[in-house]
């Protein structure tokens, strides 16, 4: 499992840096451009994020798993992915701004999404690349990767709004990081994986479009149900509404990457397991990512739902964020169904069921379109808040339901544990009635006596965490 933890490591920082860069830019943007701007630039974000989950293609999954099987054929498979890309993204460009151009007035926003598109693309290129990282379970390249693309992006992105520079530098900045990014995955590739080689193949482009057909179609409604709200609130409301959402979303679901930690540094291990038919071994590394995965994300979701007012207070001074404090509330909740179903859906794909994943991340769009076109118009912001909540919950009961016997009754097992241990701690906050940094350590101590009283976690659960990082 050294490996394995090593590999989480690298994960921790990688998507960490992710979600601080996320997280500080919404910061900086809402206290230094005002929430308005704010709901620009999650604007044209979530537009270029619909077009660069088209533009993957569902390759990412499916690179790591096949190269994790065939380490040999690593240029073959990237190389005709990254000219496949090459191929679509002309043709997305043109299709995006057609769309944006009967659809839009503001040419602020026409060009901001422009932009990130371009950005995404060349961030497209460089995913594909690190692909390869994941496959050969070198993952600190990616994360070097990661940490400059982000660094130049906050750094820029800080001197602009400081200077109170055009607002629109701030997506110039952005394309460069991109740029920046695809041009050092190309480098770190030749120099610790192989050569690069572009290896263009007419006869294998149309078998690696079959395989990844599957994954196509997920990624589709994954964009749907993921990004669909800020679309809707963007045409139905108005820019604030916008900015106040994504806050709430900066605080809670963008908490995914707990579970995208845990279950991508697994990914390449399970994949492994599978192919050699190691069932038990498979089984119970599954359990056991279910159970970290469990054992983390209850009291972070709980945290959340209860600290909301000091954590809006913490970060903005305006009084006009305080409208997001109901939002981060309501997606506390829909974060914990979300960070539990993740690790469930990676172990459908390691085991060659994504047809069922798609399936359910189909409905789960229906759901949330649904949801939204009926709430929104009703509630406002609050409406898009409960449509997450809907729809998380939704494809948390099926993606349970559709996974194996095993899986299936170990994921309510944990959960029901995981309710118990979780009683007592909330019992406690509710009992003293004080939100202070005590009574948040109180919590955890209280969480932490009970997992080591229900067994969740052994007792020498911190040695092994200790030994484990002597072989980083």
């Amino acid at each position: 499992m050294n490996i394995v933890f090593k590999n989480a490591i690298a994960q921790l920082f990688t998507y960490g840096i992710r979600a601080i860069s996320d997280f500080v830019i919404v910061v900086l943007i809402g206290r230094l451009a005002g929430v308005s701007n704010l709901g620009i630039y999650s604007f044209a974000i979530t537009f270029s994020l619909a077009a660069r989950f088209m533009l993957d293609l569902g390759f990412g999954m499916y690179l790591v798993r096949e190269i994790a099987k065939n380490k040999n054929n690593v240029n073959k498979y990237i190389g005709n992915t990254i000219f496949v890309l090459l191929f679509v993204s002309p043709v997305l460009i043109l299709l995006i701004y057609a769309f944006l151009y009967t659809t839009i007035l503001d040419s602020i926003k026409i060009n901001a999404v422009i932009l990130c598109v371009l950005g995404m693309i060349f961030m497209a290129i460089s995913s594909t690349l690190q692909t390869a990282f994941h496959a050969f379970q070198k993952m600190q390249y990616q994360t070097l990767v990661i940490f400059i693309q982000e660094f130049s992006f906050l750094l820029g992105s800080f001197v602009v709004l400081f200077f109170k520079f055009d607002f629109i530098i701030i997506f110039f900045i952005y394309l460069f990081s991109r740029l920046l990014s695809m041009i050092c995955a190309f480098i770190v590739y030749n120099y610790k994986i192989v050569v690069f080689n572009f290896n263009f193949d007419n006869k294998f482009i149309p078998v690696l479009l079959k395989e990844v057909s599957p994954f196509v179609i997920q990624l589709i409604f994954t964009t749907i149900y993921a990004r669909s709200a800020i679309i809707f609130i963007s045409y139905l409301l108005d820019d604030l509404s916008v900015g106040l959402f994504e806050v709430g979303m900066a605080f809670t679901l963008k908490g995914i990457i707990i579970s995208q930690i845990i279950s991508k540094s697994l990914f390449p291990k399970l994949s492994q397991l599978h192919k050699e038919s190691n069932l038990i071994e498979f089984d119970n590394l599954c359990k056991k990512l279910l159970n970290i995965t469990n054992v983390i994300s209850i009291p972070i979701c709980v945290i959340l739902f209860i600290y909301s007012s000091e954590i809006i207070g913490l970060f903005f001074s305006d009084s006009e964020f305080s409208k997001s404090i109901i939002l981060i509330k309501i997606m506390s909740i829909a974060l914990f169904f979300k960070l539990f179903a993740l690790p469930i859906a990676d172990i459908l794909t390691t085991s060659n069921k994504q047809e069922l994943r798609t399936i359910i991340v189909s409905m789960g769009a229906f759901v949330n379109l649904c949801s939204l076109y009926f709430l929104i118009p009703y509630m406002g912001i609050k409406g898009a808040a409960f449509s997450m909540l809907i729809t998380e919950f939704f494809m948390f009961v099926l993606m349970i339901l559709f996974s194996s016997k095993i899986i299936r009754f170990y994921s309510i097992k944990s959960l029901l544990i995981g309710f118990v241990n979780i009683f007592i701690p909330i019992l406690f906050l509710v009992l003293i009635n004080v939100r202070s940094l005590f009574a948040l350590l109180g919590f955890l101590l209280f969480y932490f006596a009970m997992l080591l009283a229900t067994k969740t976690i052994e007792k020498d659960f911190l040695k092994k965490m200790i030994t484990d990082t002597k072989y980083i």
